[in-house]
């Protein structure tokens, strides 16, 4: 995982960026409303693979980040 991460960070510098304040998993907020939000306030909704409804739910990204 270091290796990713010193990885990560060398493509940071080269883009710009200057620091990578860590993120604990516990912080991010997973909620239901932002499918909605896609759902009714993009237009590329459901185009992509990687975008939705073609995702994890809330509930699927809060396990993952919590594991």
């Amino acid at each position: 995982i270091r290796d990713d991460l010193k990885k990560y960070c060398e493509r940071g510098l080269a883009t710009g960026f200057t620091h990578f304040p860590p993120i604990l998993p516990s912080s991010v907020v997973t909620a239901p409303w932002v499918r909605l939000k896609c759902r009714f306030g993009c237009g590329g909704y459901g185009l992509a693979t990687a975008a939705l409804p073609n995702t994890s739910t809330h509930e699927e990204t809060r396990q993952v980040l919590d594991s």
